[in-house]
């Protein structure tokens, strides 16, 4: 997650995290699953967040296909990615009951983040597939 962090924000991020221990334990990194082939839909009005999202998605696991959707009502391609992906994140922060009635009427394992940043997406997402 540091070298993800440091790669998306620059150096000052680094300061932000805690010093390394040398133990030879996993970190939550080396215990992500491989999801090489899964398809992944992000649904979120705040553009740049799900943007970010992606990237960092598509950075940890590697082979993933991320597609994102800012709609503002129930268009085809919003509900055929609510069909289609293996796991879907909605920010229902930063959504249109328009198109949570139609992402919601076709599953019900919807990702719920706790909040419309890229970090809440990508905590959300991470704690769903390490279940």
């Amino acid at each position: 997650m540091r070298n993800l962090a440091t790669g998306v924000l620059g150096e000052g991020a680094e300061s932000v995290f805690p010093a390394e221990k040398d133990s030879g334990t996993a970190d939550a990194e080396d215990e992500l699953p491989d999801l090489s082939g899964a398809r992944v839909a992000i649904y979120s009005l705040t553009e740049g967040a799900a943007r970010r999202a992606k990237q960092m998605l598509e950075t940890l696991f590697a082979g993933i296909r991320v597609e994102i959707c800012h709609a503002h009502t129930a268009t085809d391609k919003l509900v055929n990615q609510a069909k289609q992906a293996d796991y879907f994140i909605f920010s229902a922060g930063s959504a249109t009951h328009q198109a949570f009635y139609a992402v919601s009427a076709q599953r019900r394992d919807l990702i719920y983040p706790t909040g419309k940043g890229a970090g809440s997406m990508l905590n959300a997402f991470i704690a769903h597939v390490q279940k």
